[in-house]
């Protein structure tokens, strides 16, 4: 391995790299090559030096979390780094939209004509943090960008699904702990009909039943016949209102239901589950912290014509001002999703660019509205959380903050299917908010009069994205995804396509 400039060693280089790994966005590129140790918290990185650095350029394309973490890291070791976006805002896919601003797709733009106050914001890309993502929330901390709580899962969302149920809504409770209920009932129905007495033990069997009838809500015969963990048809209340529970539902039902086979466990997923957390007032807000500290880095309305090597070396040429500009770096830490990346003419080598052709990207939507009255709250009492809808529009997310305030913005659609979002990406953008409105009726009957001033985001019409996150399959992780982690003579790629946390 040669040495690069200034006696920097690429093991030096990959050092300092990795230590922005707790953000999912470049410790592959060093782990890769075996050079690194366990990825390291914001606040406990790599003891490389404050100088390592000095002399060493370094180009950084992308102002997106992995770009703006990568050049906060480097300049902390003396690198003098470059960041080339070609928007004229930073983020990247982690986009807030507020009253005022413009959303620049491929053929339109469009205009968020919400009202200009704090809670009225949507983040139209990432919108949760799992408590365990150490570094981001270390960097939230040593930005000063305080946290609150997202609601992920919430018992009084609703639940919708055409073919069960009658097409009616049903709460998230009633459907989730029936689920539960009539599966322990149908154990224990197997448990006592000495099914499984050629693998348990009397005393197994004992242990068992009683953890099933706790389980499941069970009765003294180990029969499910509802409960309150499922909710009431009348509210139990003061003096003689004992409540009226909801009776179970036909197994049928439950079977029919696309929630319960697909997405009933949602929240128990690694990425998924309590506690979330979320910037107070957007997403951007971790954008802002990093541009406190890095903003006079970044060249903004920069779009990059080609990344070439030369020798030991990388130059980026790039459009600003209306001409072209060459900056040439030692290094150069392309971060932009790869459908972005393949309309740039580079010098990536064979295996590489095979490696990059065998990530697809999700066609992932959003669309979110303004509402004058927060009916989700008044109405249905649902305080933050997720409604589910087996309609196009997939989900309808309530905000977690601004709680009782007066107005509200309403995430109206998260799509996350493929055909739905290549689907939704070819209407003009009055049908999306049409198509958006007619499935929110199913779930909020009055839906349209309540909500107004929609915006609509196809992340696949995104210029500089092209797709909502990188999607691998078994096979292409196994056998192109580490050519990806390592470097490409001087060219180092970034950002989730190097992650096993992408999205």
């Amino acid at each position: 391995m040669k040495e690069p400039l200034k006696g920097v060693t690429r093991r030096d280089f990959l050092q300092v790299l990795g230590s922005v790994a707790g953000s999912g966005s470049v410790y592959a590129a060093m782990s890769g090559l075996g050079l690194a140790a366990a990825p390291a918290a914001a606040s406990n990185l790599p003891a490389v030096g404050d100088s390592i650095g000095k002399g060493v350029r370094v180009g950084i394309i992308g102002a997106g979390i992995s770009g703006l973490a990568a050049a906060y890291e480097l300049r902390k070791r003396g690198y003098e780094c470059t960041v080339i976006e070609a928007n004229g805002r930073a983020g990247g896919r982690s986009l807030t939209l507020r009253g005022g601003d413009a959303v620049v797709e491929t053929g339109g733009i469009q205009h968020a004509r919400w009202d200009r106050e704090t809670q009225l914001y949507a983040n139209m890309g990432p919108a949760r943090i799992p408590y365990h993502h150490k570094t981001v929330l270390n960097y939230c901390r040593e930005f000063g960008v305080p946290l609150e709580v997202f609601v992920n899962e919430n018992r009084a969302a609703f639940v919708h699904d055409s073919h069960a149920f009658a097409g009616k809504p049903q709460e998230n409770r009633y459907i989730v702990h029936s689920t539960r209920g009539m599966v322990a009932e149908l154990l224990a129905k197997a448990v006592n009909r000495k099914a499984l007495d050629d693998v348990l033990t009397a005393e197994d069997v004992e242990k068992l039943l009683t953890l099933l009838k706790g389980y499941g809500e069970l009765d003294k015969d180990y029969i499910y016949r509802g409960g309150g963990r499922a909710g009431y048809a009348v509210t139990p209340g003061a003096g003689a209102v004992a409540g009226t529970q909801h009776q179970r539902p036909a197994l049928a039902d439950l079977l029919r239901s696309e929630f319960v086979r697909s997405n009933i466990n949602f929240t128990e997923e690694w990425n998924q589950a309590a506690t979330m957390l979320q910037p107070v007032g957007g997403m951007d807000k971790i954008v802002q912290g990093f541009l406190r500290q890095v903003g006079d880095l970044v060249i903004y309305n920069a779009p990059v014509q080609e990344i070439r090597k030369t020798g030991e070396r990388a130059r980026i040429v790039y459009k600003h001002d209306g001409q072209s500009r060459v900056l040439d770096v030692d290094f150069a830490i392309i971060t932009i999703p790869i459908p972005a990346l393949a309309r740039i003419d580079t010098d990536f080598s064979a295996t590489h660019r095979e490696a990059m052709q065998s990530c697809r990207y999700t066609q992932a939507a959003k669309i979110a509205f303004q509402a004058d009255r927060r009916f989700w709250e008044e109405d249905a009492r649902i305080y933050g959380g997720i409604s589910w809808t087996d309609q196009g529009i997939g989900q309808i997310w309530y905000p977690s903050g601004g709680l009782m305030e007066k107005k509200g913005i309403l995430v109206g659609a998260y799509i996350r299917d493929d055909s739905v979002g290549a689907s939704y990406a070819r209407m003009s953008y009055a049908e999306r908010i049409e198509s958006a409105l007619a499935d929110g009726e199913k779930i909020h009957p009055g839906y349209r009069q309540l909500v107004k001033n929609g915006v609509a985001v196809c992340w696949p019409n995104m210029p500089y994205a092209q797709g909502g996150w990188a999607v691998w399959t078994a096979a292409a992780r196994k056998n192109h995804y580490p050519t990806l982690t390592r470097p490409d003579g001087p060219l180092y790629l970034a950002g989730d396509q190097v992650s096993h946390v992408p999205g």
